[in-house]
């Protein structure tokens, strides 16, 4: 009976420690980047958002944002543009992803994050990454975001 319990515990100890999934793992960093920029340009459509864990209602058109991706010589740019003002875009930065390398080979794996220069933004860090689903999370200022978008 005490050996049950015991094993009990640990297993339970053991998923308690289990880490939480941020995005399919064994991706490679610039794997991430092709997913996020399509390669070249990619607009993903803001479909929920929560700040400080409140769901967000998406009640007039100034709610209706979409991230655009664009791959350019200096890096890939970040802008967060409201359809209904377009000129109300928001430049969140250059952004790179980050990796760690994997042993003595060249294999860079993506760790959680993307960062940014020269922006708005200083990181996102990624819950989950597709070729069509994008969630993230990141704080500006005192508030903390989730945004999940869907690629157009």
């Amino acid at each position: 009976m005490k050996k049950s319990i015991i094993i009990l515990m640990l297993v339970a100890m053991l998923c308690a420690c289990e880490e939480e999934a941020f995005f399919p793992n064994g991706l490679y960093g610039y794997q991430v980047d092709r997913l996020v920029s399509g390669g070249d340009t990619k607009l993903w459509t803001l479909t929920a958002s929560e700040i400080d864990g409140e769901a967000q209602a998406f009640e007039n058109c100034d709610d209706s944002l979409k991230l655009y991706v664009e791959e350019r010589t200096k890096g890939i740019a970040v802008y967060q543009v409201n359809t209904c003002n377009p000129t109300d875009s928001t430049f969140f930065g250059y952004m790179t992803s980050t990796f760690i390398a994997k042993g003595l080979s060249d294999q860079y794996l993506f760790t959680d994050s993307l960062l940014f220069e020269e922006g708005t933004e200083d990181f996102f860090l990624v819950k989950e990454v597709t070729s069509l689903y994008l969630k993230v999370n990141f704080k500006r200022g005192v508030n903390s975001f989730i945004m999940n978008y869907e690629a157009e």
